[in-house]
């Protein structure tokens, strides 16, 4: 019961007995009736009114549950600030939806260079601390290299393949702030650092937890984190409600 998405309030007093104050809104209708009442449980299942211009006089009608009317009176009509978004366009929120969904294609075109390169970079910096970790040289053996190479082959394509789907989920389902997604993201980037960090402490492999794991945990958490919790407080809005 809106004109443009800007809310109305409904203010009356009938027959002396309450003030009633009912907020309206794109979506839901709030109520609440101030003291006056003998039994303000038994109110306010059904609101009947006429809206015309902002400033006119309307017709209310309160119904309890066996549909009853219960009070009844004239009322005044006054125009309401709109709410401000939760999510849409030019939001916080949907800005750091899109600079999410920039990371992952960032992450998922790394995958598929991993792939297309055999090596984690063009220049073997990789390659060379790997070689220093696990065999206490300065590079890898020819034979190991192409090992490497292809062991890259089905990580990158499944590094390229699960971003590729990151992706989707932050554009869809958590841009509808739905809390699970948010929560699904979020709980497989922490259970992902903590299996591959483990192993690397396990291996003596130190310098992938600090150029590798480090920098995805800071740029993906903070964004992911604000994500779920704003989309869990949207949903505990309207449980409330």
């Amino acid at each position: 019961i809106t004109r443009a998405g800007a809310g109305l309030q409904l203010h009356g007093r009938a027959a002396g007995h309450m003030d009633l104050h009912v907020t309206f809104d794109a979506h839901k209708i709030f109520r609440s009736a101030a003291a006056g009442l003998k039994k303000p449980g038994r109110i306010g299942r059904q609101i009947q009114e006429r809206l015309r211009r902002p400033g006119d006089q309307c017709f209310f009608a309160l119904r309890s549950r066996r549909d009853r009317v219960c009070r009844s009176g004239p009322a005044f009509v006054t125009p309401m600030k709109e709410p401000q978004k939760e999510s849409g366009p030019g939001t916080q929120f949907d800005r750091v939806c899109w600079l999410c969904f920039g990371l992952g294609l960032l992450f998922a075109l790394q995958g598929l260079s991993w792939v297309l390169l055999g090596a984690f970079d063009p220049f073997g910096f990789y390659e060379t601390l790997l070689a220093r970790s696990l065999f206490g040289v300065e590079s890898l053996s020819p034979e190991a290299r192409r090992v490497f190479a292809f062991a890259l082959i089905p990580f990158g394509a499944t590094d390229c393949a699960y971003f590729l789907l990151f992706t989707w989920v932050v554009h869809e389902p958590v841009r509808r702030m739905d809390f699970r997604a948010s929560r699904a993201l979020l709980v497989s980037l922490l259970v992902w650092f903590a299996i591959d960090s483990g192993a690397c402490l396990l291996h003596e492999v130190y310098f992938n937890i600090l150029i590798v794991n480090l920098p995805c945990l800071v740029l993906l958490l903070p964004a992911l984190s604000y994500l779920h919790l704003r989309a869990r407080t949207h949903r505990a809005g309207q449980v409330t409600e």
